[in-house]
């Protein structure tokens, strides 16, 4: 299955696809909740896999546009946080399921809180 650009999906590498879904790298998710405010303990905590979607299009960044798969201790301080809070306004986080249940949390947006070191 291709990318938004027609490219092949590359396992390991977070992607939106042509359909509006999101690869994780092994499996395709559907949207379910495009802004969590309520309850982001409980999706921190749901979540098998967290995407980290920097949102980032300033010129000369080596970060342009990144996606990345949060590492395990990242998950772990995020779920231990319990809440996240956005640098810009746009920020926010979603909820994804994969057709087998699993549960992808995706952070989009430069977070101010909690600071996260990969």
């Amino acid at each position: 299955m291709p990318d938004f650009s027609g490219h092949p999906l590359r396992p390991g590498e977070p992607e939106y696809t042509a359909d509006d879904r999101l690869w994780d790298g092994t499996r395709l998710h559907r949207l379910v909740d495009d802004d969590v405010r309520k309850h982001q303990r409980r999706l921190l905590a749901d979540a098998g896999v967290v995407v980290l979607n920097l949102l980032d299009c300033s010129p000369n960044s080596p970060r342009l546009g990144s996606k990345r798969l949060a590492s395990d201790a990242e998950r772990a301080h995020l779920v231990q946080v319990g809440v996240v809070r956005f640098v810009e306004e746009e920020g926010c986080l979603q909820r994804w399921e994969s057709e087998d249940g699993m549960v992808l949390a995706l952070l989009l947006g430069e977070l101010r809180s909690p600071r996260l070191r990969p």
